[in-house]
């Protein structure tokens, strides 16, 4: 569809473009699969050929874009279907990784995911879904870093950005209490951690990462055959129980 950005100063372009950018996709008006041609980018945003690609490089790293070699920028484009096969293979990486970070937590680390789990409960309350989908990656990337196993930190990497842009696309609109019941899936996960418990860290992960999927999916799709237990927890959610 046809789009015009209007003019940046310079002391921001590369910043304010991948802003810009990032939230015309966030927003629908840039749809997926959309191509984005750099000439007329830097047109529109009266800027040089570098700044746009500096900021296409931020967007495809953050998993917003694709560029294939010899191929055209485009705005990911990442199905129900495509979703459901990568999240299926982060459940098998992330389960190893968390329960290895479970096992390994050490109170610094501990207290460290304390405070980022109140930042992404602070952005869920405050409705902002593009700022808590970030800080809900950062308190991932947080508990894989533990895990100590670099090989599959890169490998999780990779794997989870289409996803998270897959995610953030889908749920832009969520009200704040609907965000808040998505980042509470994450708190048997850290209660595991908390408590040295890798075996229920995994359970824990795949409810929240089956929440997560949920929210994206239409009404009339059908549920994958398989689907994760939902662990079960004390009142006071600190003791975690395996799922029978």
């Amino acid at each position: 569809m046809p789009l015009t950005f209007d003019k940046l100063p310079n002391n921001t372009l590369r910043g304010r473009i991948v802003e810009k950018i990032r939230d015309a996709i966030l927003d629908g008006t840039l749809e997926e699969g959309e191509r984005l041609v750099e000439r007329k980018l830097a047109q529109e945003f009266g800027a040089s050929l570098t700044a746009v690609r500096e900021a296409l490089v931020e967007l495809e790293t953050d998993g917003f874009i694709a560029k294939l070699p010899n191929s055209a920028t485009h705005v990911i484009r990442v199905s129900l279907e495509d979703a459901e096969k990568i999240l299926s293979v982060r459940s098998v990486l992330e389960g190893f990784v968390v329960s290895e970070a479970a096992r390994r937590a050490s109170p610094v680390q501990i207290q460290n995911l304390v405070q980022l789990s109140g930042e992404v409960h602070a952005t869920a309350e405050a409705g902002d879904a593009r700022r808590c989908l970030q800080k809900d990656l950062a308190l991932h990337e947080a508990i894989w870093q533990m895990s100590g196993n670099e090989p599959a930190v890169a490998a999780l990497k990779r794997i989870v950005l289409p996803c998270y842009a897959f995610f953030a696309i889908r749920l832009a609109k969520c009200t704040a209490e609907e965000l808040k019941e998505l980042v509470d899936a994450n708190l048997p996960l850290l209660v595991a951690i908390y408590s040295n418990n890798p075996q229920v860290a995994v359970e824990a992960l795949r409810y929240a990462l089956d929440r997560w999927m949920q929210k994206t999916r239409p009404a009339e799709a059908p549920r994958p055959p398989e689907q994760p237990a939902r662990p079960e927890w004390g009142a006071d959610g600190m003791v975690l129980h395996p799922a029978g």
